[in-house]
């Protein structure tokens, strides 16, 4: 079998029973030498069942080294080895083209990520590309599918899971597509589902001058420590050391960091001592386009030690009190998102969604040949 660089074969492997051997038998494949993007996709423990034939794929990269390969097939059955090989030689192609972008993806269940697609030019190929999208089973789907490029261009595909039930990994494949298939190549994409978490770091911290008369200011910190957007929607403290406005809706992508803060001054009749506060943040996540608002807030609290204003002899205006920085202790809450439902907990800690992973692959083993 001859295959161009960036372009793919079909071929048929068979078995035959002799002696009473029924099967089943399961086959894997080794190449020799291995190259670069030249693969069988899936085929490793393809199972046939006594006198059976399976039709499977070649695929080579764009890059793919050319030169010579034995695909080794390898069946057992019961105590039963059996071998078949298959020629293929990897050959520079004449004026064709290539589709480049990333093969690796991380993307949350029903979520989105987008892909950028170049068509790159071999061999003085000129002409239009069509685009085709093959998913993985009923993952999900890219907006505009079926476009034209040309040499050069770049196109963003935006790569969407369908359904927050589907968890295990999956291939998304991209064909380009010369009239009507005359010339072919195609992009693997391997994504990468994680599970859809929503989780909210908090920590409340203060810095000023805390004695009748001085001001404080109260930062607050959150981390979007999940796989969904987060958004702050309000922040209420609770005390008597004054009144806090803080620049709410504060919105966080996944992985990042962010601080609001809001000054006040305090009364001169407050009296020295401990002084309690309380912060709550009301928040909501992005979920299938939606904001949706939490049920729980979060909640911190802790207290403000307020000291007197020293005394002073006159003419003699006292020095503010060195800056101090204090903690009120961290908080985390999350949302854990289910199948279908929404549970959310106010808690320390982590959430996660997890579904079954399951993959089956169900293709064809005694005497091994293979169809070229």
């Amino acid at each position: 079998m001859r295959i161009p660089q960036g372009g793919y074969g079909y071929s048929t492997i068979s078995s035959t029973q002799s002696g009473g051997f029924t099967g089943p038998i399961v086959v894997n494949e080794t190449i020799i030498p291995r190259a670069y993007g030249l693969t069988l996709p899936g085929f490793n423990g393809t199972v046939l069942g006594g006198s059976a034939s399976t039709t499977f794929s070649i695929y080579t990269q764009c890059d793919t080294p050319t030169g010579f390969h034995q695909v080794i097939f390898t069946g057992w059955g019961g105590s039963l080895t059996r071998t078949a090989v298959l020629n293929v030689t990897i050959t520079s192609p004449g004026p064709s083209f290539c589709l480049n972008g990333p093969t690796n993806v991380t993307v949350a269940s029903t979520d989105s990520v987008t892909v950028p697609i170049s068509v790159e030019s071999l061999g003085g190929f000129s002409a239009p590309v069509q685009l085709l999208y093959y998913p993985g089973p009923s993952y999900g789907g890219v907006d505009n599918p079926n476009p034209t490029l040309s040499s050069g261009q770049t196109l963003i595909v935006q790569l969407t899971v369908a359904s927050s039930t589907y968890t295990n990994d999956f291939q998304a494949i991209l064909t380009g597509e010369y009239a009507n298939g005359t010339l072919q190549t195609r992009l693997e994409i391997n994504v990468h589902l994680v599970p859809l978490v929503g989780l909210l770091g908090f920590n409340l911290t203060y810095v000023g001058n805390p004695v009748p008369g001085g001001q404080l200011t109260l930062h607050a910190a959150f981390s979007n420590l999940g796989t969904i957007f987060d958004r702050v929607d309000s922040v209420t403290i609770a005390s008597d050391l004054g009144t806090y406005s803080f620049p709410v809706p504060f919105q966080l992508q996944p992985g990042t960091n962010g601080t609001i803060s809001a000054q006040s001054s305090l009364s001169q009749l407050l009296a020295a001592g401990k002084h309690h506060v309380t912060a709550t943040v009301y928040w909501s996540y992005l979920y299938q386009g939606m904001w949706r608002s939490a049920q729980n807030p979060i909640q911190v609290s802790g207290d403000v030690t307020i000291s007197p204003v020293p005394s002073s002899p006159p003419g003699i205006i006292p020095s503010a009190l060195a800056k101090t920085l204090n903690t009120l202790g961290p908080m985390l809450a999350y949302i854990a998102i289910g199948y279908v439902a929404f549970s959310i907990v106010l808690t320390v800690g982590w959430a996660k969604h997890e579904s079954a992973r399951q993959r089956r692959r169900g293709l064809a083993g005694p005497t091994l040949a293979t169809a070229t």
